[in-house]
């Protein structure tokens, strides 16, 4: 009687953990998922207007503006809203125009109602500060969260296209 009193315990332990460690996640309706999508789209829209228009804090603003915020650019992570704002100021400070700026091949998503994950393919030119053209593509990862009603990124990681070895 008392191996079962043990093991009935047991059982009851177990089961409450199991139910504790579940997600507490509740499907979308298919109207928030389209209304999300439709959020985050136009969020990284913002971004590519701001670079064609060189405005460094539009770009900026759509970052969520704290030291827990990470980048990964050419394979390194940095930490820090603060370094971002750094390297766009050097980076669209260089710049004299973007004529193209896109994205492409998206995917997108949606963890909860409040949080997302975007990839794809991005890709601008221009001319520099110097008069030589400037062209970028690389694929990006965005980490998303809603926060005070605003979609702001807080983890963006890139990767560049490796040249193709000539021969």
């Amino acid at each position: 009687m008392k191996r079962f009193a043990i093991v009935s315990v047991l059982v009851v332990f177990a089961i409450a953990v199991l139910a504790a460690c579940e997600p507490a996640t509740t499907e979308l309706a298919d109207e928030q998922k389209a209304e999300i999508t439709a959020e985050l789209l136009a969020l990284h829209d913002s971004i590519n207007l701001a670079v064609l228009n060189l405005d460094v804090d539009g770009y900026l603003a759509l970052h969520d503006n704290s030291e827990d915020f990470t980048w990964t650019k050419h394979g390194i992570l940095r930490r820090g809203w603060s370094t971002l704002a750094e390297e766009s100021q050097t980076v669209m400070g260089a710049m004299a125009s973007a004529d193209v700026c896109e994205i492409s091949d998206t995917h997108l998503q949606i963890l909860a109602s409040d949080i997302a994950v975007m990839t794809g393919m991005w890709t601008g030119s221009g001319t520099l500060t110097t008069g030589d053209p400037w062209y970028i593509k690389h694929t990006f990862t965005t980490v998303c969260v809603k926060r005070d009603g605003q979609w702001k990124i807080i983890n963006y990681s890139e990767t560049f296209e490796q040249p193709t070895p000539e021969g």
